[in-house]
């Protein structure tokens, strides 16, 4: 097994034990940062109140359809994953400019992962949504069950 030895001798990444963490600090330096949540309510918003999204997002008609949701969610993950990458291997400036603020979390929490920077959250965010919405034929009920 990985602890027994079997891939080396195993160093510690923090040699003090891990630091202290506050969750209400880290709530609050979370809620400190809205630009993720400015983007992304922005892009509800406008995308929904300028008929921007694919037609049948705005269909009230059948239920959950849960191949829609699950087809949202694996291609979602997916396309986030194909902009993980891009971020960390297409330019090195581009990952300074704004992949590298995520990485700063030498021992992430809880909000850590969403505290990056503004392209970030537009390149593993909203370039996801707006490709996932552009292939899954979902109606509202699908789409709000795969965004909650």
């Amino acid at each position: 097994t990985w602890n027994a030895g079997n891939f080396g001798t195993l160093i510690p990444v923090e040699k003090n034990g891990p630091p202290v963490y506050s969750l209400m600090e880290g709530l609050k330096t979370h809620l400190a940062q809205p630009e993720g949540f400015l983007m992304l309510g922005g892009y509800l918003t406008i995308t929904w109140m300028f008929g921007l999204m694919p037609s049948s997002y705005y269909s009230f008609s059948g239920g959950i359809n849960w191949f829609h949701v699950v087809a949202q969610l694996l291609i979602q993950d997916f396309v986030q994953y194909g902009m993980h990458l891009m971020e960390h291997n297409l330019d090195k400036r581009l990952y300074r400019m704004s992949h590298k603020p995520h990485h700063r979390f030498t021992n992430p929490k809880l909000f850590d992962a969403f505290n990056g920077s503004p392209g970030d959250t537009f390149l593993m965010i909203l370039v996801p949504l707006i490709i996932t919405a552009r292939i899954v034929p979902a109606n509202v009920w699908s789409y709000m069950t795969f965004g909650s």
